[in-house]
């Protein structure tokens, strides 16, 4: 990540030129218009899309709720170029600006405990270029064309399959399921993308489910996408369950999503198990 010395533009040919209101609800056609472009281009390989996507996201929702404190007289402005080595997409909001160099290190123990300020920094871990203006409020990602995305350090293994959960006593919150299972508290998550678009059921369910102990398995078996805000979200409530002597352990993790989360160093912070009957296991292993 680099600061630039005069406000940023597009380069070579601009594919996409557009501003919108600052309106989360325009967010996800925004970011799908914007991946097809590139990968319809040959810039964006298909098994990059997920990557991509979440870049955008991090950006947009950046100029949105932190720039333009979402008010919508304020616009927010996109052009996507490329210049037939590399790809660029220019986001400015119309808010006062940020010096992204204020932000805590995600590795550091503030960062871990953090529940925000993830975003940047999974934006710097993709692009090969990540450039602020001098104000902050304009943000260039550049990164090399490519026909295929490196594989990555984790294990590419499905998740594990889900035991059937006790349907008579399973409570629906939100876009979780969530029980009581051999002394833990179970939330599986059954929505495949968590973003902010979510985020309220996904809160919902610690804050409102009956009987939600400390000592909670989150399980993340069908999520395929997952945005810093909702690591933010699951850092708070694993303070919780830790402040009441508890614990929050996440299982069966898609590669995708284990990727992003070791990205950010959250295998530092969360406890991890590949099923969940390992994950009720660990967590009456750690009571004993």
């Amino acid at each position: 990540m680099r600061i630039a010395d005069a406000p940023l533009a597009p380069f070579g040919q601009t594919l996409l030129n557009l501003e919108i209101e600052t309106n989360l609800v325009h967010k996800p056609a925004l970011i799908s218009q914007m991946v097809n472009f590139l990968v319809a281009h040959g810039y964006i390989p298909l098994d990059g899309r997920g990557k991509a996507e979440l870049c955008f996201d991090e950006a947009l929702v950046n100029a949105m709720q932190h720039g333009n404190q979402m008010d919508r007289k304020k616009k927010v402005r996109i052009a996507v170029c490329v210049d037939g080595q590399q790809w660029g997409a220019l986001i400015e909001d119309e808010g006062e600006g940020f010096d992204p160099r204020s932000l805590p290190d995600v590795a550091s123990e503030e960062g871990l405990l953090g529940e925000s300020g993830r975003g940047v920094y999974l934006m710097n871990r993709y692009a090969d270029d990540l450039i602020y203006s001098p104000k902050g409020n304009q943000v260039l990602i550049r990164r090399k064309r490519r026909t295929s995305e490196p594989p990555t350090a984790v294990s590419q293994r499905p998740a594990a399959a889900a035991p059937a959960a006790p349907a008579a006593e399973v409570e629906t919150v939100g876009p979780t399921r969530v029980w009581a299972e051999a002394g833990a508290s179970i939330v599986e998550v059954t929505a495949a993308k968590l973003s902010e678009q979510n985020l309220t059921g996904l809160k919902q369910a610690f804050e409102f489910a009956p009987g939600l102990g400390p000592r909670v398995v989150v399980d993340l078996g069908a999520v395929n996408y997952l945005s810093s805000v909702v690591i933010g979200a699951l850092v708070q409530y694993f303070k919780r369950a830790k402040d009441d002597g508890g614990v929050l352990l996440l299982c069966r993790l898609q590669p995708g999503i284990l990727d992003t989360l070791k990205t950010a160093h959250m295998d530092r912070l969360f406890p991890m198990a590949p099923g969940r009957v390992e994950a009720v296991a660990a967590l009456n292993a750690a009571k004993k």
